[in-house]
């Protein structure tokens, strides 16, 4: 009698056993095989990168975070059936919020397969409780992989409602499922605290499942604007006979030839050697101006998103056939004499200033002298009359050589700035009208090394402006004009100079 009833007792308590363990552990192989890859193109059909997802209906509705979609020009959705894994196109971008960080997308299913899914729980999770987080971390060979942890926290007053959990979620797992001990889904894994302290601690976030519902629609097969799409125009040329050639796209110089391809090598975009431009989609001008023949080709070209066009060049004329869009007259934008200009001749209202520029307007020399007088006096009629005059010359590095309008530079300056300071002065005795009057003098001789960093900016391809600053050492005792001491050696000044280029 014993015998039975402890053979019962142990069979009671192995059924009960199996029947807990059976409610409080998912089917991992069940959820493993609605768990998906969600693969992320750019708009040249390169692959670069990669989320996660999860199927929620037998359509092939795919739940994702919207991190995942935002900068894909097309994307595609890896599903392991069992070991054999099947690549869909997806077919639309059903809805998203970019502010909850979700999305629903639909897959091409041309011959109605039905498609393994998971179910949404109906209940809020609880704080403690048990949950498994299930991506694709890394690299694509540890797809589907399984993390354990439990719900750590809870915030239910964020929008969107937070999960956190220590269930390991990395890069690539995100807008994976994060699912409790039924198999149901709780949340879509989003994110990790990636500071130091945050991954000691696996300080992971889920979005709660139910904010998948009512997502504003979209209907897109991308949510990246087509027009957005940078995409690529180009010359080159074979032959070290096509001499000084300029190029211009949308009326905007943009470089000329500094080397040829032999054999009839045909370049890409963007190789070293060619004039290669970004520009976005759609029609747009070109010019082509021959300096040995004066002769000009134009025309215009329309461009589709990410599409690259080179041209070949060679001889007086493009081997390609240009399809002229208007009369070109080489008068009104001949924008090569804002690189090959030499001289300016300026003021800055109290300085005459000249500059001399060489090696394609890359560099710069300025020479100057400039004239100032200054005077003030106060109650006791002291009377202060200063004479300042700078002469010196600045060096320059000019960067954006051959843009239309804006020229930066910057280098260095040396200055000499001769001050002569007169202070005549009158002292009344007493009430009567006897005074001592008395004059002195003071030469100040300083000198003003400093670095200079301004802009140049051009009108009508010969008027110019010139705003630049400069910053170093000044030796001497007084500001430059003034009796003030200086309380230290260093010293700055701006300048602003109108001038004539030619």
């Amino acid at each position: 009698m014993k015998k039975s009833i402890l053979r019962f007792t142990l069979l009671f308590a192995i059924s009960f056993s199996s029947k807990i363990y059976s409610q409080t552990t998912p089917n991992i192989d069940k959820v493993d095989n609605a768990v998906v890859i969600v693969m992320i193109y750019d708009y040249k059909g390169n692959k670069v990168g990669h989320g996660s997802g999860f199927i929620i209906d037998d359509k092939g509705t795919v739940v994702t975070n919207y991190h995942n979609i935002k900068g894909a020009s097309a994307l595609k959705v890896k599903i392991d059936n069992n070991g054999y894994k099947e690549t869909y196109e997806v077919e639309n971008i059903i809805s998203g919020d970019p502010d909850k960080d979700l999305a629903k997308i639909s897959l091409k299913n041309p011959y109605s397969k039905k498609f393994p899914f998971l179910t949404l729980s109906k209940t809020f999770p609880t704080k403690g409780e048990d949950c498994w987080a299930i991506g694709t971390p890394a690299e694509e060979i540890y797809m589907n992989t399984v993390s354990k942890g439990l719900i750590s926290n809870i915030n239910q007053y964020s929008d969107p409602k937070i999960l956190q959990t220590n269930a390991e979620i990395s890069h690539g797992s995100s807008g994976g499922a994060l699912i409790n001990s039924k198999g149901e889904v709780i949340g879509v894994t989003s994110s990790g605290d990636g500071t130091e302290d945050g991954a000691r601690a696996s300080i992971n976030f889920a979005i709660w499942i139910g904010e998948i519902n009512n997502l504003p629609s979209i209907n897109k097969k991308s949510v990246v604007d087509p027009v957005s799409i940078p995409c690529q125009l180009g010359f080159y040329t074979n032959s070290p006979y096509t001499g000084y050639v300029y190029f211009y796209i949308d009326g905007i110089y943009v470089g000329s030839f500094s080397k040829y391809f032999q054999n009839n090598f045909t370049p890409t975009c963007g190789e070293d050697g060619t004039i290669t431009r970004y520009l976005y989609a759609g029609a747009h001008a070109y010019q082509v101006y021959y300096a040995s023949t004066g002769q000009w080709s134009y025309g215009t070209i329309t461009l589709s998103p990410g599409q690259c066009q080179m041209f070949k060049v060679g001889g007086n004329t493009p081997t390609q056939t240009y399809y002229p869009s208007y009369n070109y007259n080489s008068n009104d934008n001949d924008y090569s004499k804002i690189k090959d200009y030499r001289f300016m001749i300026g003021t800055g209202f109290t300085s005459i200033k000249f500059m001399a520029y060489f090696k394609e307007g890359k560099y710069g020399v300025q020479g100057f002298w400039g004239r100032r007088k200054f005077e003030q006096g106060d109650a006791s009629s002291r009377k202060q009359t200063a004479i300042v005059q700078k002469y010196g010359v600045d060096f320059r590095r000019v960067f954006r050589s051959d843009k239309r309008w804006t020229h930066f530079y910057l280098g260095p300056s040396f200055r000499v700035i001769n001050t002569k300071l007169k202070v005549d002065s009158t002292s009344y005795v007493g009430y009567g009208l006897n005074y001592v009057s008395g004059s002195r003098t003071q030469k100040e001789n300083q000198i003003f090394l400093n670095g200079r960093a301004g802009a140049e900016f051009v009108f009508f391809n010969w008027f110019a402006i010139n705003l630049d600053a400069g910053l170093g050492y000044l030796t001497g005792d007084y500001f430059p004009g003034y009796l003030t001491k200086k309380g230290d050696k260093l010293w700055g000044d701006i300048e602003l100079v109108i001038g004539i280029r030619f």
